[in-house]
């Protein structure tokens, strides 16, 4: 849970330097121009001045994943598998950092690794290979039809893990 207080303060003192940065240019230049800060602001699934994508955020990016495809009547209170809350201000903090009740040992989001979070595995069909078990997600709910997370969707999630499970 250490993590999400790390990703904070680096977004933070990044936006800081970010800030300095700009304003540190000479008068008659165009090191201090607003253009210059704007290319280095942010938002989530922006680019940065080197054109890099921002790292996804569980709130900005994964939630409406979780929201799609886990929550309706599986993954939330009351649902069939309600152990595992993933609702909208329940999912971060049930799944990061959270060991799996499933055997493997592992958590179910292990910031900064895919290979280590069950949850990836699940998701990937990977689960037995990981020491766990259980159905593939996501599963369709009771009396329902199962929804296909897209190749994106799955590449969100993975950029989310490996970029630290930021909130």
């Amino acid at each position: 849970m250490t993590t999400f207080g790390l990703g904070l303060r680096h977004g933070v003192a990044g936006v800081t330097i970010a800030g300095l940065l700009a304003l540190s240019g000479c008068a008659g230049d165009d090191a201090g121009s607003g253009d210059t800060m704007s290319m280095m602001m942010t938002s989530t699934g922006g680019a940065d001045s080197t054109g890099v994508a921002a790292a996804p955020t569980h709130d900005a990016d994964i939630q409406p994943i979780w929201d799609t495809h886990c929550v309706t009547a599986c993954h939330e209170a009351g649902g069939e598998w309600s152990l595992v809350d993933m609702a909208e201000g329940n999912a971060y903090e049930a799944l990061v950092g959270v060991i799996s009740m499933q055997g493997s040992g592992l958590a179910l989001i292990e910031p900064g690794d895919v290979d280590m979070s069950y949850l990836w595995h699940k998701i990937n069909f990977t689960q037995a290979d990981a020491g766990g078990g259980g159905l593939n997600m996501p599963k369709p709910p009771a009396g329902g039809m199962a929804t296909v997370m897209t190749d994106d969707e799955i590449e969100t999630i993975r950029a989310w893990i490996e970029g630290g499970a930021v909130e």
